[in-house]
């Protein structure tokens, strides 16, 4: 049996979807703070979840022992590089559904709500398997005859 990593432990693997999404819905917020600021502020953070500042706390300090976040007291949260890995695995997951929602006939904004939703709790071997169908779909698109 394959040893689970602290990680996998903290967020219980895929056993617990909405741990899961609750990490990675801080892992988005914290990406798109940095990106915005250069650094992400606890204060900030809890606004943009709309949660209080100590509970943003507590996941942060927990993120921190686990190596997803690098936390200096009043100064701010960064993502380290294994949660940089996690943020591109999500935004391909987004991607591949955005892309499937589209091309079965959702708006944009519909595909990008379902995406959303979806991006937390589908696996990695299925959005792989989506993935390698769209393209395949992509590439056996013939031009329209106008």
């Amino acid at each position: 049996m394959k040893k689970k990593s602290k990680i996998e432990v903290m967020i219980g693997g895929h056993g617990d979807s909405r741990k899961s999404r609750r990490l990675e819905i801080y892992l988005e917020t914290i990406h798109e703070l940095e990106q915005m600021w250069g650094i992400a502020r606890i204060m900030d953070i809890a606004e943009a979840l709309g949660v209080k500042p100590s509970t943003v706390t507590k996941m942060i300090n927990k993120m921190s022992k686990i190596g997803l976040v690098e936390y200096e007291k009043y100064r701010g949260v960064r993502l380290t590089s294994e949660s940089r890995k996690r943020i591109a695995k999500l935004n391909k997951k987004h991607r591949v559904l955005a892309s499937f929602f589209r091309s079965i006939g959702l708006p944009d904004l519909d595909a990008e709500v379902e995406a959303e939703k979806l991006e937390h709790v589908i696996s990695d071997k299925a959005i792989n398997k989506l993935d390698k169908f769209m393209k395949k779909i992509e590439s056996c698109k013939c031009p329209e005859s106008g």
